[in-house]
């Protein structure tokens, strides 16, 4: 599901004079994969504001230096990078200019996720990235058949030739609401051939998909997925498939050596918290203010979930050496609390400040769910300014929740998360081998109403979780 193809790279001086030939190259690009004139001169112009940035902040007046603009379709996402190896990042110039952080108002209209990467000396990366359009298949239009018993259907191990089933139950079960890669046969059969998924469905002898779960991985030999995908046809709900689905699935992956699945599960009922439980699956955050995006077909008339709170679940499934994390001292209790729970063995190291001078923070966007990701990829002397300035440029742009992951494997990150709660970042939770390590994540509310009691949660270690974060908020 990860396919990529190389569509154009320019590379000009830094003279706003070359611009506007970058402009048209890219709109008449844009237009020819279904999107609007609008659209298209729309991400043009944004581009274009881009490379004006960096002719203005990233080089000095009499620097004679190149800005490189690629575009590349990385499954069905077209992605627009601008790149400079320009002066190292400043965050003052950062707020005025939007060459780092979020960028200015036409990235954030025109563009599905904004994406910062800041290299220190290596320049800046910003990537713009457009969801394209899905147009209506009737290979996936299709009515199901006569609704079989539950025990009549074929629980298995889905393949590549099964994509277009998985694409039609997608269909019923969301409309054209959900991942825009699902929609795509040919990308959902590359997906489960080269690793980047693992499905198990319940099929009906007709052959069509009555329900599917299944796990995501970043990379095939990533050591931890997420389990997504789950789905139900509407004309099978009712029949328990849902929970028949799940034991064969954490079997699968625990047989192929993953060592343990992360999910995100909603707290508007307990119901969903309590079947993994059953499982083995354990909590480990609670994050606050989560928007719900989901629309489903034929339940409760289609509306969209309102915004609501998640807990983060965790399943070991393949047990892994000790581990060395570097938690602040007054996160210590909770964190071995998380660990004991879900069987992981921790030690604690010794907090300590970072080095480099220079470290790589990138920043994702998604102003349309009014989201956002800021993640510390290595740490420098200058990270948390970065974040600091990251963080001051989402919140004027109103992005409702923005969640920052730190590191457990470096000292740096157990010595310098004060600094970020003082920010007005508090506890979300504990991610665990999220890349090979453990990443502590924080979460910031921008001017966010918290409905507290419309959370509902299952366990007593819930519950606690739940009013340690609510104190961390000061909630």
């Amino acid at each position: 599901m990860k396919s990529s193809q190389d569509l154009l790279t320019l590379e000009i001086p830094n003279q706003d004079r070359l611009i506007p030939p970058v402009k048209v190259a890219v709109a008449r690009l844009t237009e020819g994969f279904g999107l609007g004139p609008q659209q298209a001169s729309g991400l043009a112009g944004a581009v274009a504001e881009a490379c004006k940035n960096a002719n203005r902040y990233a080089f000095d007046e009499n620097d004679n230096a190149v800005i490189k603009v690629k575009a590349q379709l990385v499954g069905h996402r077209l992605l627009l990078a601008i790149c400079d190896q320009g002066l190292p990042f400043d965050g003052d110039l950062l707020e005025k200019s939007g060459r780092g952080g979020t960028g200015n108002e036409l990235m954030h209209q025109f563009a599905d996720s904004v994406k910062v990467k800041n290299l220190g000396t290596g320049g800046m990366e910003l990537v713009l990235t457009k969801v394209l359009p899905v147009s209506p298949n009737a290979q996936l239009e299709t009515e199901a058949k006569d609704t079989p018993k539950a025990d009549d259907l074929e629980y298995r191990l889905l393949g590549p030739d099964d994509a277009l089933s998985i694409s039609r139950c997608t269909y019923r079960t969301y409309g054209y609401t959900y991942l825009e890669e699902v929609y795509h046969p040919d990308m959902v059969s590359e997906g489960l051939e080269h690793g980047y998924l693992i499905s198990y469905g319940a099929m009906t002898p007709e052959g069509e998909l009555a329900g599917h779960l299944a796990v995501l991985k970043d990379e095939p030999d990533a050591p931890v997925g997420e389990l997504a995908l789950g789905m139900v046809d509407p004309s099978f709900r009712g029949h328990g498939i849902f929970q028949r689905l799940l034991p064969p699935v954490l079997e699968q992956v625990t047989k192929i050596g993953m060592l343990g699945l992360f999910a995100e599960t909603v707290t508007v009922h307990t119901i969903t918290q309590k079947g993994k439980h059953v499982h083995g699956w354990r909590e480990t955050g609670v994050v606050l203010g989560y928007i719900g995006d989901r629309t489903f077909k034929a339940i409760e008339g289609g509306e969209a979930h309102a915004r609501q709170a998640i807990i983060l679940f965790y399943v070991t499934l393949n047990s892994c050496p000790r581990q060395t994390v570097y938690v602040p001292e007054h996160h210590h209790s909770i964190a071995e609390k998380i660990y004991a729970e879900n069987g992981l063995d921790r030690q604690f190291g010794i907090n300590a400040q970072p080095q480099n001078e220079a470290g790589e923070v990138v920043v994702e966007s998604h102003p349309e769910r009014g989201t956002a990701n800021i993640y510390v990829e290595q740490w420098g002397q200058d990270t948390v300014a970065h974040v600091g300035h990251h963080l001051n440029d989402l919140t004027l742009k109103r992005i409702d929740l923005i969640l920052l992951d730190l590191p457990l494997a470096s000292p740096a990150t157990g010595a310098n998360v004060e600094a970020f709660e003082e920010m007005g970042f508090f506890f979300a939770g504990i991610v665990p081998n999220l890349l090979g390590e453990d990443v502590l994540r924080l979460q910031y509310l921008n001017n966010v109403k918290v409905e507290i009691e419309a959370i509902k949660t299952y366990s007593d270690f819930a519950g606690e979780l739940l009013q340690y974060v609510l104190k961390e908020a000061r909630l």
